[in-house]
């Protein structure tokens, strides 16, 4: 019986060796340019650097990508090394005509105070607020820019929203932090009504203040895509008429006072675009929003609370916006009021309001968490969720979480995707939070099964669940 020898003859090695030889790749600069930008793009700031030091050729190729996009901290809670980087960024990129040219996203965050007039370590006097100014004018390429605190720097630097105007590349401008004498600035430069370009605000307002006078009663911005107002509200029918376009409002107010007056209301004929609302209080004349963040608690409308009467209000809220999108905490009269409401929900994230542990241990109580999936079940089990996060102020024990969430697919016949998780003390639970992930599969007359979700798969599934469209859109 024959047999056929498998090993690689003389002469194919040769030509094997020979086609290695003409794709041979040296170093990292001999790679394609799309792989050299993907790796690029995955390497941190400080091995950037490195990597420029080893070569002029590497030098050409990381610092510009280094530059690309840079995060200016000067804030008073920055650390101490980083107090002077905004003087220290400006002598860099001056140092060289084509620097300048590869910024792209450029971040200053502090005050005028914190970023001009502080001078750790540098004790010659060096002219932060005209280096600026000489960085702007060479920066022609910036494509993002965003403040932390707009309105102290405009304030500080007056020609600030001239060469802001003058930036023609400029698309996305973040100003954090605003008050009305910062719009009229940046209106009379016409960046705020530049076709091109995305504007975000977070925008103070008094309770004696007249937007439609202050701003004038014929100027609108039309740019302004993600709105936050904070302050003493009013009112939100002359911020309608005057910001259009917005597709995020956050609304932070310092009082109560719209919820009885009726001053909140918005006309129907604004804000087409409205897709995502966050509050800290009721909004009941709003027209529908595709997703709905509430982060207040409700009164319990079977006692008296004064002038808060936020469960009614908020009842009407939910009617008026219908969201598909949910994000509110998980006590029980907020359960309750959505179970009332019936609204068509299809993924919702629920903070819980109280503590989920007992005694000094700091982590999810298992009785406390079983009680909890019932109500939760209870109020939301008829709804069509396709997908259910539930946020605890303790950790979940990991031996333990798989039988929750096995426990909530039971319960909840349509859910698809499940997820636990808990954010830390002093954080933002709706957006600082760490959760596992799990898909729900089921099989004709048997329980459901799940399946955990590594890391970039869970966050997929969180980002499709968020973007859930309303049916028949």
């Amino acid at each position: 019986m024959e047999t056929t020898d498998t090993r690689t003859r003389p002469g194919s090695v040769a030509r094997v060796q020979e086609d290695a030889s003409r794709i041979e790749v040296r170093t990292i600069l001999d790679l394609n340019d799309d792989v050299l930008r993907y790796i690029l793009g995955h390497m941190r700031s400080c091995d950037l650097i490195r990597l420029a030091m080893t070569s002029h050729a590497a030098h050409n190729l990381a610092i510009p990508h280094h530059l690309s996009h840079v995060v200016l901290d000067a804030s008073l809670n920055a650390r101490v090394f980083t107090q002077n980087r905004v003087a220290l960024f400006c002598k860099y990129i001056l140092a060289d005509e084509s620097r300048a040219g590869a910024l792209r996203n450029l971040s200053i965050l502090g005050s005028a105070f914190e970023v001009i007039r502080r001078t750790w370590g540098t004790g010659d006097n060096y002219d932060v607020a005209g280096a600026l100014h000489l960085v702007f004018t060479k920066a022609h390429l910036l494509h993002t820019l965003s403040f932390s605190h707009a309105a102290s720097l405009f304030s500080f630097m007056p020609w600030f929203p001239g060469i802001v105007a003058g930036l023609d590349n400029l698309e996305v401008l973040n100003l954090g932090t605003t008050y009305v004498d910062t719009i009229r600035a940046l209106s009379q430069s016409r960046i705020l009504t530049r076709p091109a370009s995305c504007v975000t605000m977070r925008l103070y307002v008094h309770r004696f203040m007249s937007l439609a006078e202050e701003l004038g009663p014929n100027t609108v911005f039309p740019t302004i895509e993600a709105l936050t107002i904070f302050g003493e509200i009013r009112g939100l029918a002359t911020i309608a008429e005057k910001f259009p376009n917005i597709r995020t409002l956050m609304v932070y107010p310092m009082n109560y006072l719209v919820i009885d007056d009726g001053l909140n209301s918005t006309p129907t004929g604004h804000w087409h675009r409205l897709d995502f609302v966050s509050t800290e209080m009721p909004l009941p004349s709003m027209r529908p929003v595709r997703h709905l963040r509430i982060k207040y608690e409700l009164d319990d409308p079977n006692k008296s609370n004064g002038n808060r009467k936020t469960f009614g209000h908020t009842e009407i809220m939910l009617h008026a916006m219908s969201p598909v999108v949910l994000d509110c905490r998980g006590d029980d009269t907020m359960l309750n009021l959505l179970q009332q409401c019936g609204i068509d929900l299809r993924f919702i994230r629920v903070i819980t309001g109280n503590k989920m542990s007992k005694g000094p241990v700091q982590q999810v109580d298992a009785k406390i968490m079983n009680e909890r999936i019932v109500r939760l079940a209870a109020s939301l089990g008829t709804l069509p969720l396709r997908g259910l996060v539930f946020i605890a102020d303790v950790p979940f024990v990991r031996a333990q979480r798989r039988r929750f969430a096995k426990d909530i697919a039971a319960r909840f016949e349509l859910i698809e995707y499940v997820a636990l998780g808990h954010a830390a003390a002093q954080t933002d639970p709706y957006t600082d939070h760490r959760c596992q992930w799990y898909r729900v599969t089921r099989q004709p007359g048997g329980p459901p099964s799940i399946k955990p979700l590594k890391g970039a798969e869970g966050d997929k599934v969180h980002n499709e669940l968020l973007a859930t469209c309303r049916p028949g859109v």
